[in-house]
């Protein structure tokens, strides 16, 4: 299991610093990528194909189906390889799929966690990532001035 969130509230500062950020959206494409990155680098050889799955409606899922379409034509030529790895992109109806069920439940645990007035759900995200093995990353203010941020003159 794994997952990444981008703490709006510190990136609107930052922006308001000056500093040129990529999009949310666009910090987050790049999950999966790490994710498969990993995956290479534990199992070699192992993974020769990826399907990604979104449930209806999931509004990340166009914005990435997008970069998909852009970037695999590149990533024939070894640019990229995690692109040209991507065969399908679909949806479903999280209803009749426990995967999506379960991304779900831990997508809305995660973000109402990082709430104040939410914090009784990080129960939730805790007691997921103790029984399903996981990876995070929290882009928060630290993360993304070390990271992502530069000033454009």
């Amino acid at each position: 299991m794994f997952w990444c969130t981008v703490d709006l509230e510190a990136y609107r500062s930052l922006k308001s610093e000056g500093l040129n950020l990529a999009d949310p959206l666009d910090i987050l494409i790049d999950l999966p990528r790490n994710v498969l990155n990993w995956f290479f680098a534990q199992w070699p050889g192992l993974i020769h194909s990826a399907h990604f799955c979104f449930d209806q409606g999931e509004p990340f899922k166009d914005p990435f189906e997008q970069r998909w379409q852009k970037e695999k034509s590149f990533s024939l030529n070894g640019t990229d390889y995690f692109w040209s790895l991507l065969k399908t992109i679909t949806t479903a109806d999280m209803r009749d799929r426990p995967g999506l069920q379960a991304a779900d439940l831990l997508a809305w645990a995660v973000n109402r966690s990082r709430l104040p007035r939410d914090a009784s759900f990080k129960l939730a995200q805790m007691i997921m990532a103790t029984i399903i093995p996981s990876a995070h990353i929290v882009w928060d203010e630290k993360k993304l001035r070390e990271k992502l941020g530069r000033i454009d003159r």
